[in-house]
């Protein structure tokens, strides 16, 4: 009777701890889920888990990175944006989102876009020095020297 209850028991105990791993990281599971459907080639489903898993909280440059790159494998570039967008208007002071949306533009030449996403980031962190030295390349980029040696001066001398 004492098997039989110790195996209940630790049986119990694994189904409820992978319960709650799977809740506490559903993102990560995500994540391997986005990456085991790129390595077999299915790029739709992957940019979907990878999507979900940035929805979900799992905003590092990896899980940026692998999105655009299954969106683009997809053939389906206009969604990145749509989807930054979106992520944008529900997390408007994200500012991990709002770099990964900086670099986005700039990957693209849209550089309009990027000095302006740049120049949001310094509102809400006027200390960011990576924030700051892409704004300050875009200014030189686009020719407006005088503004990017103020940028480059505000991060070497804060």
């Amino acid at each position: 009777m004492k098997r039989v209850l110790y195996t209940c028991f630790f049986i119990f105990i694994a189904v409820v701890t992978s319960l709650v791993y799977r809740y506490v990281h559903e993102d990560l599971i995500l994540i391997n889920n986005g990456d085991t459907s790129f390595h077999h080639d299915d790029y739709p489903k992957a940019a979907h888990y990878y999507s979900l898993a940035i929805q979900k909280g799992a905003r590092s440059d990896y899980a940026f990175s692998q999105l655009e790159d299954a969106f683009l494998l997809a053939a389906q570039s206009d969604k990145i944006m749509t989807l930054y967008l979106s992520l944008t208007k529900e997390f408007p002071h994200d500012t991990p989102l709002l770099h990964q949306v900086g670099k986005f533009y700039v990957k693209r030449d849209l550089f309009e876009n990027a000095k302006e996403v740049y120049k949001k980031i310094l509102t809400i962190h006027p200390d960011d020095a990576f924030a700051r030295l892409w704004l300050a390349r875009i200014l030189t980029w686009s020719g407006d020297f005088n503004e990017a040696l103020y940028n480059y001066n505000m991060m070497l001398h804060p």
